[in-house]
């Protein structure tokens, strides 16, 4: 789901925020360590920030730029993973009602962030030939989190290891 923060972006308030690439003020971040001593939730912490302190603001002129090389099997699993932690953390913060939503909607993930990122690169001179390159490998990403995201609606189970793909040489 990066493609949503992927250039061109307004400058302004954003409902949301990758904590890939986001810059907190410590004391607004320590004001809501309750969320985050444990596991960090970027959509829990977000939301308590924009509550307590306003707008969360998107910033066009900064720049994140990241490669990782991994093999495919791995970066496969750690979707999986992190759509599963994503999934049965995000029931912390919800009621019973908007669970079931999830669970019953969370089969059209794959279409629904497919769609968001073909919407993004295909309106984009730097961003469309990578992503149709890249697509079926992407494709089976966006199927493992989505996956993992569905069982941890599910099972509110974390994945039974929750590991980040190694590099390797390029």
């Amino acid at each position: 789901d990066f493609f949503r923060y992927a250039a061109p972006v307004r400058e302004g308030a954003s409902v949301s925020l990758t904590v890939c690439s986001v810059a907190y003020r410590r004391d607004q971040v320590e004001a809501v360590a309750n969320l985050w001593q444990t596991r960090f939730h970027e959509t829990a912490v977000n939301d308590a920030l924009r509550q307590r302190f306003g707008e969360l603001w998107m910033e066009p002129r900064a720049s994140v730029t990241m490669a990782r090389h991994v093999r495919l099997r791995d970066a496969v699993y750690e979707r999986y993973a992190f759509g599963r932690l994503f999934g049965c953390t995000r029931l912390e913060f919800v009621s019973a009602p908007r669970r079931v939503y999830y669970l019953v909607f969370a089969p059209a993930l794959p279409l629904l962030l497919m769609g968001r990122m073909a919407n993004k690169a295909l309106t984009s001179r730097e961003l469309a030939v990578p992503f149709l390159r890249s697509l079926a490998p992407m494709a089976l990403m966006v199927l493992a989190w989505s996956w993992g995201e569905w069982l941890g609606y599910l099972t509110r189970r974390l994945p039974a290891k929750l590991d980040v793909a190694s590099e390797v040489r390029a």
